[in-house]
């Protein structure tokens, strides 16, 4: 049985601007008000739900970004490589698009289970992560726009804000389930450490 969790809202999140997990401090995310989900199970999402929980985000390097649900059951992972120094290199913002699959994106996916992202952009492990689903992108669309902060380059390499806009996305896990996303954009940063 194919299970089809389909989500028609966008979603535009402006959170996390900094490396580090720095998603669960005071005034760092949306608050989320939709109570707590205990994971996937044999009936459809209600529309919006999915785009609606990963309402945290953590960015970093040249390029990670994760978004996540308060209860850390849910994470979507998107790397790709060179983007933020590139926009440096012009000295103004770029806009890349992607049509999925494409090899220019090393990860793209949404892991399900428990204590999820804990590690995501930090130099501590904190392990734990008990992924138990991954739902790999199999097609749709993917906009990044990356602005190099041409300003702030004393802690950073090619700092950068970052907005990724998700359309279409589709994602399968080895058992063929699927999870849609019809819209969903974050925002967030990037850039190395200096050390």
């Amino acid at each position: 049985m194919i299970r089809v969790i389909l989500l028609a809202s966008a979603c535009s999140l402006l959170l996390h601007t900094g490396c580090g997990d720095g998603a669960d401090k005071p005034g760092s995310v949306a608050e989320d008000d939709t109570g707590p989900d205990d994971g996937p199970d044999n009936t459809d999402e209600t529309d919006g739900e999915l785009s609606d929980e990963l309402d945290r985000v953590n960015s970093c390097f040249d390029l990670e970004m994760y978004a996540f649900n308060g209860e850390r059951t849910r994470l979507l992972t998107l790397w790709t490589d060179g983007l933020l120094e590139e926009a440096h290199a012009e000295g103004a913002p770029i806009t890349r698009d992607f049509t999925i699959p494409d090899a220019a994106l090393t990860r793209l996916d949404i892991e399900v289970g428990a204590d999820l992202g804990y590690d995501a952009c930090s130099d501590a492990y904190y392990g734990g992560d008990d992924v138990q689903d991954t739902y790999a992108a199999i097609s749709g669309s993917l906009s990044l726009t990356v602005t190099p902060d041409l300003d702030n380059t004393a802690t950073l390499e090619t700092p950068a804000l970052v907005e990724a806009t998700f359309t279409d996305l589709q994602l399968e896990n080895v058992a063929g389930d699927t999870i849609a996303i019809t819209s969903l954009t974050i925002t967030g940063s990037g850039g190395v450490s200096i050390p």
